[in-house]
């Protein structure tokens, strides 16, 4: 996570007042922050951020700014923005961006500011956050380098080209001699450092004003006269480049504001682009870009749990320094110009958290109750990696992000399927795996060492781009193996794909594969089960091989593990045989059993039983209930303390173990369970204490006064219908509800 350093003299004078260690601890959370440490005699505050979504917090400014704002709830305003509609006056400051720099480092923008006088605090602060912005958010300035330079020596317009790094020569900051941009990157140390980023291309980025005086050779290095900020400067012209531009947007803007709050005057500079961007061929920064973002007051109150109006949302929200509205049960935010960080409605509803306080929500103990239990898919996919160990394979796992060189280019496909994430902070997770294919491939890489045949497989996650789903995309289980040997064929992969669906008991067929640039042309084929494609397998491709820096022959494959496992896997409610009325059966149970609502008010261990439970009920009568039931390995006390259960209220009493049980509760099982080990409690919270609840439909009855016996009652079989609880098929509440079970959907009731 970052970590900066905050001058106290600094950070104080932006905070506007003084506070101690234990207040700043207390408060940093609302930044996403952490006081790491406080050097007193350097007086120097080392602040560690907690969020790597946030580059507007990477500085003493910002994090002030987010204090500053939560307690007073006071949106900050900055009046020196452009818009897609009004333009500032840029009073003849302007960057004009070549065509010859696209494809290399395709934007340049940038702002002027004045008015402050730059003392050795505000110097060291403008540097640590160039280099935060630049190395955390821009990558190791990849995407993102920042120079900022003495603005009284420069001469409007500013120049962004490639040029020959050849003759192209100037002093580089730091040095008394001259040297050509392909000498900096040879010689000097930030040129050691980053100019592998620019020096496989024919020509370098460059930037120089209209006197042909050199600013600098981004992303390396500052020229030694106009970059060279000094103490006592206090005009200054900050400028960034790179081949994103909201990226570079948002970068000027948080520096723009950063240095608004330290007393700067901002001062608009316009930029000519070369190409078409999504705001023209000509803006004028700082330019405010975000659009606005909407979350509905029903998700935020789901979200979070709490039962907010709209004016306690919108005061939420201006902690945060986010302009907000409701409109019809809708919140609109107007997104600051710092910030570009809100994807999701749900980022909307983090904020309306941090700005109402974590302190000020009431702890809740959970109430849903669930027993865990393997998936279909987790019972398939084991099943799966039984059969490939069994076929002398090593399973592996794989990270499930990585970077476009290698999901993409590496495996010469389009990538048109794959999903990037939209603001990732390294290159080298900014995919999300489309394959499992590339994952093997890249062990396969560093493993020419090892004694061949080389057999590995990973049974994982995969997601692509699907527009069917309301996301967007879906996500898959796949199985993906790889074998490489100097014999490895397209027989030898058809003969792994037969056994493993032979066990499997999945009847397939091939069909050919026409286009894949990952297999060879004619030594691969898809593998199709029910009329889908499933997987395919063959020969890898040596281009592929050679991308990978791979040089033995290899047979690759991979299964959609989900159409495999069918609709076993799919959530659909079972079909349920028509059930015959048996107005007898419901005649009995109408006049026999009483089913009264109950709220479990005590619950302790039974001394003598180590599964049982002995539970104080209020079943609405004027004395609490005793009851004894053997539920101790599905439920913890606190799991059943204040819940509303079932009880058979007229159940005759029985003794367990010297405690007598005036009643038993209702729960359910699976079907087919013979050793009455599935239990699940059936929960009736929708109704209150002392209800007594009836079949769907029936008519009024005098009960029964004497007590029932037990096996009268399990003579009348109870069981749950897709999820409701029924006798003879007619479902059991009270008023319209009925009760519910979540995992024995179709089961026992007992």
């Amino acid at each position: 996570m970052p970590k900066i350093d905050a001058p106290e003299n600094l950070f104080f004078e932006l905070l506007g007042k003084k506070m101690t260690d234990d207040e700043l601890i207390n408060i940093f959370p609302v930044a996403k922050a952490e006081l790491d440490g406080h050097d007193i005699d350097g007086k120097v505050l080392k602040i560690e951020l907690n969020d790597t979504n946030r580059p507007d917090l990477w500085s003493p400014a910002g994090v002030a700014r987010a204090l500053t704002t939560y307690e007073t709830g006071e949106i900050p305003y900055y009046d020196f923005f452009s818009t897609e509609k009004e333009e500032q006056d840029s009073e003849g400051r302007m960057i004009i961006d070549d065509e010859s720099a696209l494809g290399i480092r395709d934007y340049s923008i940038g702002f002027a500011c004045r008015g402050r006088v730059v003392d050795d605090d505000l110097l060291k602060n403008l540097i640590q956050s160039q280099e935060k912005l630049c190395f955390n958010f821009g990558r190791k300035r990849k995407t993102i380098a920042m120079g900022i330079y003495r603005s009284d020596l420069i001469k409007y317009p500013v120049h962004y080209a490639a040029v020959d790094p050849d003759s192209t020569k100037f002093v580089p900051l730091g040095l008394d001699e001259e040297l050509s941009l392909r000498e900096i990157c040879e010689k000097h140390p930030k040129g050691k450092e980053y100019g592998y980023i620019v020096s496989s291309f024919p020509k370098f980025p460059y930037l120089y004003d209209d006197n042909n005086d050199t600013l600098s050779f981004p992303p390396v290095i500052n020229s030694a006269r106009i970059g060279a900020v000094e103490v006592g400067d206090s005009d200054f012209f900050v400028e960034v480049s790179g081949p994103i531009l909201d990226d570079l947007l948002l970068a000027v803007n948080i520096l723009a504001c950063d240095m608004s709050d330290m007393g700067f005057e901002i001062l608009p500079v316009k930029v000519k682009f070369a190409k078409d961007t999504p705001y023209g061929r000509e803006i004028t920064c700082p330019y405010y870009f975000q659009k606005p973002q909407k979350a509905s007051v029903e998700l935020i109150q789901k979200k979070l749990g709490e039962n907010f109006t709209p004016d306690q949302i919108i005061a939420a929200l201006a902690k945060m320094g986010v302009y907000s509205i409701c409109d019809n049960g809708e919140i609109y935010i107007q997104v600051p110009e710092y910030r570009n960080d809100f994807l999701h409605a749900v980022d909307i509803a983090e904020d309306v958290m941090i700005g109402h306080g974590l302190e000020n929500f009431e702890p809740v103990m959970p109430s849903d109750f669930t027993i865990g239990r393997l998936s279909p898919a987790e019972e398939f996919s084991r099943k799966v990696k039984d059969i490939l160990v069994g076929l002398g394979f090593q399973e592996m796992m794989y990270n499930y992000l990585g970077s476009k060189k290698e999901y993409v280019d590496n495996m010469h496909v389009s990538g048109e399927d794959a999903v990037f994430i939209a603001n990732p902070m390294s290159e080298n997770y900014e995919v999300i795996r489309p394959s499992i294919l590339p994952s093997l491939l890249e062990s396969e890489s560093v493993s020419g060492h090892a004694v061949y045949p080389h057999n590995i497989f990973e049974v994982g996650k995969v997601t692509v781009k699907d527009s069917s789903d309301n996301s967007g995309t879906k996500t898959k289980n796949c199985l993906g193996f790889f074998s490489a040997d100097v014999q490895k064929t397209y027989n030898d992969a058809a003969a792994y794909i037969q056994t493993l669906m032979y066990f499997l008991r999945k009847d397939y067929t091939l069909a050919p594969v026409e286009n894949d640039p990952r297999f060879i042309p004619g030594r691969a084929a898809y593998v199709v089960y029910k009329d889908k494609i499933a997987g395919v397998f063959g020969e890898t491709h040596p281009q592929v091989l050679e991308s990978w820096g791979c040089s033995m022959p290899s047979i690759m494959a991979e299964i959609d593990i989900d159409i495999l496992i069918g609709e076993t896997e799919e959530k659909k409610e079972e079909a349920v045989p028509e059930i015959k009325e048996d107005p007898e059966l419901l005649a009995k149970w109408a006049n026999k059993v009483i089913l009264k609502v109950s709220k479990i008010v005590e619950c302790e261990r039974h001394p003598e039983g180590e599964k049982l439970y002995i539970l104080k009920l209020d079943c609405g009568e004027p004395e609490l209930r005793t009851i004894v039931s053997s539920i101790v390995p599905y439920y913890k006390r606190e799991e059943l303390m204040n819940r509303n259960i079932v009880l058979v209220s007229n159940l005759k009493p029985a003794n367990f173990r010297g405690v007598k049980s005036y009643g038993m509760l209702l729960a359910a099982a699976d079907k087919d369970d013979d050793s009455h080990s599935t239990c699940e409690v059936i929960f009736a919270d929708d109704f209150a204490p002392g209800t007594v609840l009836e079949y769907e439909g029936q008519p009024e009855t005098e009960k029964i006064t004497t007590y029932l016996k037990a096996d009268h009652f399990f003579d009348m079989p109870m069981e749950t219908i897709n999820g409701s609880v029924c006798i003879n098929g007619k479902k059991i509440g009270k008023d319209g509800k009925f009760l519910k079970v979540e995992k024995y959907i179709n089961g026992n009731v007992g």
